[in-house]
């Protein structure tokens, strides 16, 4: 409109910059490329040069994208802020890049996901801590995450090598000052804990210990309980748990997450953990092949997913609690 009839419509960067976010939001296979062919269109046209938020945006895209290439283009990126001479990197260009390596399928995911965090903390430390670069939970988070999804085919070593990485981050993190262990954080812990070590007294101990440190620290949100529920037999929990909440469950009743004691999960910001059940639900949904909503989601519950007190003191997973025991 701007260009063909003169009205007062002018781009500027802040309007390209909200299409590109759109664009990256989209889940379009082709999301990345159409994002980019934006900021060209930016860089042709005079006071709209891309800045910082237009390539964070662009690198949001690459990070969802299931492309081969996705980690490798959104690390260019990252290099291509880092020696502009006007442009600079912040927290969510590496935390965004680093996701991109996490949610990867390549064999090095970890190690390049390890040296994104290793290079934000030196650029952050030895420069002049400029406030755009300080570290929050995410990258540390994201790189907890990377280790707790391995190659199918990863040996019992490198499983090992990975809890070893995710076990160093989370140490890292609750050192570190001006960053602190989240919902998240804890609920990565125990998938890594869940997905490298086999069923036994190391698994559980493990595991105790972070989800005793996450009572304490009372971040006990629905993801940390999932999580949990899934790492460690119902013999391991049931001494932690208040007995009042034993005294109360019917033989095969979910131990629900909102019946929690609330001191465990007084720290939990609402939103995040809303946002966790509705994901897992989803999940859920789309697995079970369900036409609608599974009741948990409708009434803000877990139902269909939960650990199930019975008789025996055994416990089951799956829809409506149909499982065959913890996978």
């Amino acid at each position: 409109m701007h260009d063909e009839k003169g009205y007062d419509t002018k781009p500027d960067v802040a309007s390209f910059n909200i299409v590109i976010t759109a664009i990256s939001r989209s889940g379009r296979d082709d999301a990345p490329m159409q994002a980019e062919r934006v900021v060209q269109m930016m860089q042709e046209r005079e006071n709209t040069k891309p800045d910082t938020i237009t390539f964070n945006a662009v690198l949001n895209a690459w990070s969802q994208s299931s492309k081969k290439s996705a980690p490798a283009r959104a690390q260019h990126i990252l290099e291509f802020l880092i020696k502009h001479p006007k442009l600079e990197p912040d927290i969510v260009t590496f935390s965004t890049t680093m996701n991109a390596w996490a949610r990867s399928k390549d064999a090095e995911k970890v190690q390049k996901t390890k040296e994104l965090l290793d290079r934000l903390l030196t650029m952050y430390e030895e420069g002049d801590r400029p406030k755009s670069l300080k570290p929050t939970s995410v990258p540390f988070n994201t790189l907890i995450n990377a280790c707790g999804f391995p190659n199918p085919n990863a040996t019992e070593e490198e499983r090992k090598h990975f809890l070893q990485i995710a076990a160093s981050t989370y140490g890292r993190l609750r050192n570190y000052k001006g960053a602190r262990p989240d919902t998240v954080t804890y609920g990565n812990m125990l998938k890594c804990i869940g997905k490298l070590l086999p069923m036994g007294d190391t698994r559980i101990k493990l595991a105790r210990q972070i989800f005793d440190q996450c009572v304490s620290d009372g971040l006990v949100g629905y993801l940390v309980w999932d999580e949990m529920t899934q790492t460690v037999p119902f013999d391991a929990l049931e001494p932690i748990l208040p007995v009042p909440l034993l005294e109360g469950l019917e033989v095969g009743e979910d131990i629900d997450h909102s019946r929690l004691p609330r001191r465990w999960r007084n720290n939990v910001p609402l939103k995040q953990d809303r946002i966790k059940k509705e994901q897992k639900m989803l999940v859920l949904k789309k697995e079970l092949g369900a036409k609608e909503k599974p009741r948990g989601m409708r009434k803000g519950r877990i139902k269909r997913i939960g650990l199930q007190y019975t008789a025996h003191g055994e416990n089951s997973w799956g829809a409506g609690g149909g499982g065959s025991g913890i996978p």
